[in-house]
């Protein structure tokens, strides 16, 4: 018997860890639908920030009758910040671009069935969802309410998965480069610079995008045919707490 080919929509698609994950995808033969902030080539236009960018994103599906077995969720990155206390007005702006908007992006995918019964959703978090950071003021909270959010959802869809993978540091091109201009600055070499930076983490090192790869692609396919509402940490064992 043919095995049907399954497919996966992958947002913020032009990402360091997107692009491994896409890698991946393809030499397992995932046929695949990539949305990035601005279009270009094969990939379609999703802006989070823009509600009207979400509504045209849906109805492209809809209209192509396109369906997915899987969901990579990644939101654009949340500035770092150690302001605990931001002005309502930030709040507001914060929670409608990295909370409101992309659940009302997933909302959508599952009320008009472009999400079929079975899909395997994942969310790309990161360990301030596990542990309070003081320089990621903002990441704590909003990344713990997309926590709490994906586990309300494997309650209420029973048929379907929902996990969020929570990363540590990953040697994505973008931070390979800045810590490559931080050595520079200090007159020292990049492995000097690594070490330093991973002294903190059991493992001694970050991972790679193609590491979170490993992970993240098994949880859209069988290996999480009976796994969901979990957080799964993927930081070398920085994160030390028991729950």
């Amino acid at each position: 018997m043919v095995k049907r080919m399954s497919y996966s929509l992958v947002t913020c698609a032009n990402s360091g860890i997107a692009k491994a994950i896409i890698n991946k995808f393809r030499s397992d033969g995932v046929g695949l639908t990539l949305m990035t902030r601005t279009k270009k080539d094969d990939h379609l236009e999703l802006d989070f920030f823009s509600k009207e960018s979400i509504e045209k994103s849906i109805e492209y599906l809809k209209i192509n009758n396109i369906s997915f077995d899987s969901l990579v969720l990644i939101l654009p990155r949340i500035p770092p910040s150690a302001n605990a206390l931001p002005e309502s007005d930030e709040w507001l702006m914060l929670f409608e671009n990295y909370f409101v908007n992309p659940m009302f992006f997933l909302k959508e995918l599952i009320k008009l069935e472009l999400l079929k019964s079975d899909a395997k959703v994942v969310m790309i978090s990161g360990v301030s969802s596990k542990q309070a950071m003081k320089n990621y003021a903002l990441n704590n909270v909003i990344r713990s309410s997309w926590i709490a959010q994906m586990k309300t959802l494997a309650l209420s869809f029973s048929s379907m998965s929902f996990n969020s993978v929570s990363l540590g540091g990953v040697l994505t091109e973008s931070y390979i480069n800045k810590m490559e201009i931080k050595a520079g600055e200090q007159g020292v070499s990049y492995d000097n610079i690594i070490s330093q930076e991973v002294e903190n983490v059991p493992m001694r090192k970050y991972a790679t995008p193609e590491d979170v790869a490993n992970v993240v692609v098994p949880l859209c396919g069988s290996f999480a045919s009976h796994m969901t509402g979990q957080n799964i940490v993927v930081d070398g064992g920085f994160i030390k707490t028991y729950s």
